[in-house]
């Protein structure tokens, strides 16, 4: 086994000590190149903004000063006072839209007044009442308004006022807002602020039409022909790197996203802010630190992003330090025949430090099984990181230079090992058998778009365009293939590998050796085969009911309250499903514990890969795509949308995997021969049944959260969110994400839990059926003696007599005639029927036992192949 891997010339390995987990060597064909690759443009994953950030009201309430905002997009004009203040917004289409505010001191908000052409509606916070005049009644507007307060925790609130009109909407929208008196905010709940007691308002709008959707463009040149390689990249998520984001509109109608075209658009104004993020500095345990890196003035005065107008939209970043970083961009946009679209869209980088790069070195070694290779991959390695190694997750293609032809594609999880100042490997492994398929002959071999990626963000240090391989001398010999391409490719060891390299353990780093309680302690001992693990979501207090789940073995995953990464994650369900089942075991999970299954599958060896269940890992309600929520969680940090997750996840904090691009690096490193043994289930809120309920959709939606979704949503996950090549099991109405929600709990469906419940139990095979109590066997023997005589011998006799049973009799017949023979042999027979040849000749035998049991045989004797070299070949059978 090869632990952070230290090779001699012999291609010996040194293990460290420590305990470890045993990973898989990935590989697959050169068909899946393209799927592999880093994306050259970014992907619309359905979980674009549909929000307008207004600008926070911090309210001093010693002297009821105001500390001046800073301006954003679409203005923050003082009107009159500076306590009033005054956003304009479009709307592109008939349909509805929230006022979504959150205060630190319960129940003061804002007062609030919204018009549209000859209509206006007012919010008054002291006495929670909306009044309305204009071109329609109250009595109108009251069928098509919402108004919500929560409480999310002491002093802390959210207003929800979400109004839809039966006309037209379209066209500009005025929002003014007017701060709370507060010298009636109530003592004992303060923010602090500079020494003074401080009132924070913090509001948005969301729409229902129309998203600003972004991704990072991390390779803008590979891109095309799956079978050919990418250029030197264009790639920055490491410290000095430029960062490119593009920019797309997408509408939702149809509860999808589909981006619009972007020859139609026009980006008219774009404000961008950067923000340093500090997980570990929580506010109250609640939240995330931040620390502003770039504002938008500095960022507009110096220069430092630009936008490129080729088609695309496409703004580069400055160069970043490493960490966690937001970034808020405030965009109008004008589209075509759809009028002015103005989003407030907030993405999550994770910039990492130089810590790996590839020098460019490459070695391989035959393995002892001279059929695999290993491949050792040189790395420069930080003085800081040298002390304190990490897992790794690499990926090549590898081609044949003499043939310019691609051979397979290799991956997985591995460690790196220092072997000198500086300096050190890591390795992958592929199977020779790899060349056999792909008939390629020569020496010469290039690694190509070959990259190092963390293992827990899935952020690539470092990638390479080529580099060279010399293969060893005596591997062409070695190519030499005995199975069938169809054997060979059956054969999951050429995918998985054969369990060659291990790397650190995080359970054994987090003291969680031993997660069985004293139950389960004794089910170990007592060697449980097989069964289903039921897998929890991120930061959730509860699994899934085992009540529910009785069909065989059941046993519930727990590592509940806790933000992990898919990886980590999926450590811990292999460290469980191993520890509870001796042989192998199946999988259903709950939201991210979807992904961290999948994760499992993918890069671990367990129990999990010998499952002979229907559906191997079956998921419901996984943010496969990730989802804006968590975009949110990271960028806005103690603010409101913590106090809005916190009511659904318990303020339990964000994780990267889940955000759009955490989880689109992820799903990179899963192949389709797992993803295959995935099946995956989504639910989302109750659909409206005509155009004007759609309008309201406050009414029908999951909760709050479901409001900064564009489209369909389970309340957490988007409906769009899917994994390409895994099974998709449907869709299901009216079941949101989890318990508390204005739906059922999806993972509350009994008649689907059965469903699922039967698929992850091995298949119940068909009853044997009894043997019969007797059977014979009739034998007939051609021996040719001259041309013209033929000597038969025929042999019965039976198989299975029967409990206690002996043969009474036989009773034989030849050609239907019966015979005086009565014994079990009754040769030979010399026949010549007054021709030159001899006839065919059939023989019956009944046999019978002392139990009464009975049975019948046949057999023949057929001329001998002599016969048929002559002109009667009408006799030859």
């Amino acid at each position: 086994v090869l632990v952070g891997i230290t090779v001699a010339t012999n291609g010996a390995s040194i293990v460290e000590n420590g305990t470890t987990i045993s990973v898989k060597s990935l590989s697959g064909p050169p068909s899946e190149f393209l799927s592999n690759r880093l994306p050259g443009l970014p992907e619309t994953s359905g979980d674009g903004s549909n929000i307008l950030m207004l600008e926070k009201r911090t309210v001093q309430l010693n002297n009821n000063d105001l500390r001046a905002p800073s301006p954003g997009l679409g203005g923050s004009v003082p009107i009159r006072d500076e306590r009033r203040q005054v956003n304009d917004f479009p709307l592109t289409s008939d349909t509805g839209f929230s006022y979504i505010q959150t205060t630190n001191q319960y129940p003061h908000f804002s007062d609030a007044e919204i018009k549209h052409g000859s209509s206006t509606y007012r919010y008054d916070s002291t006495s929670r009442t909306i009044s309305c005049d204009g071109s329609f009644t109250c009595d109108e507007v009251e069928a098509n308004l919402e108004l919500t307060e929560l409480s999310s925790s002491p002093g802390a609130g959210v207003l929800v006022f979400s109004l839809a009109q039966t006309t037209t909407t379209a066209g500009t929208w005025t929002l003014t807002t007017n701060d709370p008196d507060t010298r009636s905010v109530r003592p004992g709940n303060e923010a602090s602020s500079r020494g003074s007691t401080v009132l924070e308002l913090e509001s948005m709008i969301v729409f229902e039409d129309l998203t600003l959707d972004t991704g990072l463009e991390l390779d803008s040149s590979c891109r095309g022909n799956g079978n050919s390689f990418c250029p030197e990249p264009t790639y920055g998520l490491v410290e000095d790197g430029n960062v490119n984001l593009a920019l797309s509109v997408s509408s939702l109608e149809n509860d999808h996203a589909q981006t619009l075209d972007p020859s139609k658009e026009s980006l008219d104004n774009v404000a961008i802010e950067i923000t340093d993020i500090d997980e570990k500095n929580g506010i109250d345990g609640k939240g995330v630190w931040h620390r502003q890196l770039y504002s938008r003035e500095e960022l507009t005065a110096s220069g430092d992003f630009n936008i490129k107008r080729d088609g695309l939209k496409v703004i580069s970043l400055p160069s970043m330090q490493k960490g966690l970083h937001s970034v808020r961009i405030d965009a109008s946009v004008d589209v075509e025949d759809r009028g002015t679209v103005k989003r407030t869209l907030f993405y999550t980088l994770n910039v990492l430090p130089k810590d790996y790069i590839l020098d460019g070195t490459a070695r391989s070694f035959m393995m002892e099984d001279n059929q695999r290779l290993q491949i050792e991959l040189g790395l420069t390695i930080s003085s800081e990181k040298e002390k304190n190694l990490s897992s790794l997750y690499g990926y090549a293609e590898v081609w044949s230079v003499d043939q310019e032809k691609p051979i397979a594609w290799i991956g997985g999880m591995t460690h790196p090992v220092k072997k000198s100042r500086n300096g050190g490997g890591v390795s992958l492994i592929i199977d020779t058998r790899w060349l056999s398929l792909s008939n390629a002959v020569g020496d010469n071999i290039a690694l190509r778009n070959v990259r190092i990626q963390d293992a827990e963000s899935f952020v690539p240090y470092d990638q390479s365009t080529e580099i060279l391989l010399q293969l060893p001398s005596d591997i062409p010999r070695r190519r030499v293939m005995k199975e069938t391409h169809e054997a060979i490719l059956s054969d999951d060891s050429l995918y998985f590998g054969k369990g060659d390299i291990s790397i650190p353990s995080i359970v054994q780093n987090d003291n969680e050796v031993n997660l069985l309680d004293p139950e389960d302690q004794h089910r170990q001992m007592q060697g449980i085969p097989r069964g289903l693990l039921l897998v929890h979501g991120w930061c959730s207090g509860r699994a899934w009911d085992s009540w529910r789940f009785n069909n065989g073995p059941t046993r519930e995953f727990q590592d509940f309250d806790r933000s992990r990464s898919h990886f980590a994650f999926a450590q811990r369900i292999v460290t469980q499903g191993d520890n509870f089942f001796s042989e192998d075991w199946s999988v259903i999970a709950h939201s991210q514990g979807g992904a961290a299954a999948t994760s499992a599958r993918a890069y671990f060896n367990s129990g999990l890969d010998a499952t002979t269940a229907g559906c191997p890992i079956q998921t419901m309600g996984t943010p496969y795509r990730g989802t804006a929520l968590m975009n949110l969680y990271f960028s806005l940090g103690g603010g409101f949308i913590t106090q809005i997750l916190g009511e659904i996840f318990g303020f339990c904090g964000p994780q990267f995997d889940m955000t759009s691009l955490g989880s689109a690096l992820w799903r990179l490193s899963i192949p389709s021969s797992v993803r295959n043994d995935v099946y995956y289930y989504r639910t989302r809120h109750r659909q409206p049944s005509n155009f004007w309920q759609r309008l309201q959709f406050w009414r029908w939606k999951c909760d709050i959260g479901s409001y900064l979704i564009g489209g369909s949503d389970d309340g957490v996950v988007p409906a769009s969110s899917h994994l390409s090549g895994a099974n998709n099991m449907g869709l299901t109405n009216s079941e949101c994400h989890t318990n508390g929600m204005k739906y059922d709990d999806q993972r509350d469906n009994n008649a689907r839990n059965e469903i699922m419940d039967q698929c992850s139990r091995p298949p119940t095979p068909a009853p044997t059926p009894a043997p019969p109590p007797l059977t014979a066997r009739c034998h007939a023997v051609e021996i040719l003696q001259s041309v013209s005589q033929l000597d038969v011998s025929v042999d019965a006799s039976s198989s299975y007599p029967g409990p206690g049973a002996s043969i009474t009799s036989y009773t034989w017949k030849r050609n239907g005639l019966s015979l005086p023979q009565t014994g079990a042999n009754i040769g030979p027979f010399t026949y010549y029927e007054g021709t030159m040849y001899p006839s065919i000749l059939r023989f019956d035998v009944t046999v019978k036992d002392s139990s009464g049991a009975m049975d019948t045989a046949t057999c023949f004797s057929y001329p001998d192949n002599w016969f048929c070299g002559n002109s009667n070949t009408a006799l030859c059978p």
